[in-house]
């Protein structure tokens, strides 16, 4: 890590339509991130910024480790929109989990609690931190907790599905 380390609150790895879904929805809630180049999908996306190198070929956790303690970045909340990435994620060191914590885990956790946390408190306390900023865009996008007070008026995800244009018919 150098002196001019980059500030990103997110880390986006791989996933095809899932990482793309991340990538949006974060990109949306103002949330500065970048994603690794290996999907189309992704790199079309107006909120698509690449990571500073190259991501690794291979998703092996000694490789992944070593990728992510070179990026010149302070810290970041990392998602794993993947098998792969998930497990390479999963095995990193404490050190390293701190300064790139995964959203995998506390997804887990909100899963198992949801019913006893009082989510509304919560986004109060935690207001200053963009990293609770991206999780709460995640926790909610996928129904895992209700919207944030005063979002219930619209009924809009922040996430919009797009489907491919329909080929155009010829007329006879």
């Amino acid at each position: 890590m150098t002196d001019g380390a980059q500030e990103v609150a997110a880390v986006v790895l791989g996933g095809e339509v899932t990482g793309l879904a991340v990538l949006r929805a974060l990109g949306r809630a103002g949330i500065p991130v970048l994603a690794t180049a290996d999907s189309d999908l992704v790199e079309a996306s107006r909120f698509y910024r690449p990571l500073p190198a190259p991501a690794p070929a291979s998703t092996d956790v000694d490789g992944v480790e070593a990728y992510f303690r070179a990026l010149p970045l302070r810290q970041a909340v990392v998602f794993p929109c993947s098998d792969s990435w998930a497990r390479a994620v999963s095995g990193f060191s404490s050190e390293l989990a701190e300064r790139f914590p995964s959203v995998s885990a506390p997804l887990q956790i909100a899963r198992a609690l949801r019913e006893q946390i009082d989510w509304n408190a919560l986004r109060r306390r935690t207001a200053a931190s963009p990293y609770a900023k991206a999780f709460f865009v995640l926790v909610e996008e996928l129904g895992i907790t209700p919207q944030a007070a005063g979002d219930e008026a619209s009924g809009r995800s922040r996430v919009r599905v797009l489907e491919p244009p329909r080929a155009a018919t010829p007329s006879r």
